[in-house]
């Protein structure tokens, strides 16, 4: 539906509308509302899967990862493992695959195929020169060709790229 839009804000909130912007309704997503490092938590990535539209996700600096099954009626926060960091750089779909996507923290990587239920590690802690994962994306022709922008801390001094082509 090319009327339904979604948006989210610092102090994190997310929004969404179905007739192309002229009216919003907040969604019932609870964040926290201050945070040390940042001193107001943002929404940082917003993303709705282009297979199934009702699979929506967000990502929080600094309040982890929120998902919706249901077009953003409800709300959930995966958790545990890999999702207790609150720390949400950057989510993409995963291409192909119904579901399933990747979110960046600050030194790693991690893939869900189930909806958020399970997270696995690419493995990038230790393998990037620089520590400090910051956002994916896939190349559109070549799904496999992934492309990662990493920095050395949270400022940012120095950044990079990493590049896999065996999808990570």
């Amino acid at each position: 539906d090319t009327d339904t839009m979604f948006a989210g804000t610092a102090l994190p909130a997310l929004f969404r509308s179905r007739d192309g912007g002229l009216h919003w309704e907040k969604l019932p997503a609870e964040f926290a509302t201050d945070c040390m490092n940042v001193t107001k938590p943002r929404v940082t990535a917003l993303v709705v899967d282009p297979l199934d539209h009702h699979f929506v996700w967000a990502g929080v600096e600094v309040d982890g990862v929120r998902v919706t099954r249901d077009g953003g009626d409800t709300w959930t926060r995966p958790s545990g493992g890999l999702m207790d960091e609150p720390d949400i750089h950057d989510i993409k779909i995963l291409p192909g695959k119904p579901g399933a996507a990747v979110v960046t923290i600050p030194d790693e990587i991690c893939v869900s195929i189930d909806g958020g239920a399970n997270w696995q590690a690419l493995g990038v802690r230790g393998r990037f020169p620089l520590p400090y994962c910051r956002n994916v994306v896939f190349k559109l022709d070549e799904p496999k060709v992934i492309l990662a922008a990493i920095g050395d801390n949270a400022l940012g001094g120095l950044g990079g790229l990493q590049r896999s082509t065996d999808g990570g």
